[in-house]
């Protein structure tokens, strides 16, 4: 389990995707504070999504016998980057505030950083998968 690449990728979405969870609970919290609650719930549902791409991670990696299962876990995982995404643009679109802070930014990162390792980690279920399927025509 621990030998294979995607292993790797993986272990580090969820480290990406836990970091920034933990600023964005940082980051919720200021927003709390500043009263723009649609912006708060915005924030919220965003680090639920970080959370449950975490423990889709981690539910990826061990079902390591299952590389078909894997590829869909990591095809959900990709919508979520995909969606983290799509809720920043929609907080800066509906607000015409284009100043990013720096916490904004580095979650930004952090889940491009996530998205590449997911897309990473696949690649390299799809080429196992791949030797497996050979290697069983070859028996």
């Amino acid at each position: 389990m621990w030998q294979r690449i995607q292993t790797l990728f993986l272990l580090f979405t969820v480290i990406s995707t836990s970091i920034a969870a933990i600023v964005l609970m940082k980051m919720d919290n200021i927003f709390l504070v500043n009263a723009l609650h649609n912006i708060s719930i915005v924030l919220t549902i965003c680090l639920y999504a970080n959370i449950v791409a975490a423990f889709i991670a981690i539910f990826t990696i061990f079902v390591y016998k299952k590389r078909k299962l894997q590829i869909v876990f990591c095809n959900i995982n990709i919508i979520l980057m995909v969606l983290i995404f799509a809720i920043f643009a929609f907080i800066h679109i509906s607000e015409m505030n284009f100043n990013f802070s720096i916490n904004e930014i580095f979650i930004a990162v952090l889940t491009f950083f996530s998205l590449i390792f997911v897309i990473f980690a696949k690649k390299f279920i799809k080429k196992d998968e791949k030797k497996v399927r050979a290697w069983e025509r070859v028996r």
